[in-house]
């Protein structure tokens, strides 16, 4: 079941693979964590105020994310992510996973699974994947703790 508070379940495919429902800045702001929202301004240099974000899919992004190269060029192409694009994956997408970083080698993984499948399949999958186990709220990557429950997170 896709997680449709606010937006519609598109707006969750992140260009590159990245699955926006479990990024930390789209979780703290739709469940309005105030001290995820805090630490995340602090890490970044942000306001509190810009902490905030709708989804790669959306007009209303992270202001650290404006000028994302992946989301530009696929917009560009009338593409909804990379993964449908005939040069997937170009030279700067495989630099951005092949940088050792787990989220990006996820977003890899993600983009060859919305090949595989499609991309809506791909978000009820991903949407399965980023919920409690226990109470079945989203949870965002790196959490120890459900946000709801306090039960850990798989």
């Amino acid at each position: 079941m896709i997680d449709m508070s606010g937006t519609n379940d598109r707006s969750l495919v992140g260009k590159c693979g990245i699955y926006c429902g479990s990024c930390p800045i789209y979780r703290s702001y739709k469940d309005r964590d105030d001290k995820t929202a805090f630490e995340l301004s602090f890490a970044t240099r942000c306001t509190i105020d810009q902490v905030r974000c709708e989804g790669c899919g959306s007009d209303d992004r992270f202001v650290l994310s404006q000028g994302c190269f992946y989301r530009k060029c696929a917009v560009e192409k009338g593409l909804a992510a990379c993964a449908e694009c005939g040069d997937y994956p170009c030279e700067k997408l495989s630099w951005f996973y092949d940088d050792g970083i787990a989220k990006e080698k996820e977003a890899s993984n993600n983009s060859n699974r919305m090949r595989e499948t499609s991309i809506d399949a791909w978000l009820e999958e991903a949407d399965d994947r980023w919920r409690c186990k226990n109470c079945d709220s989203p949870v965002s990557i790196g959490i120890k703790k459900c946000h709801k429950c306090g039960l850990p997170v798989q």
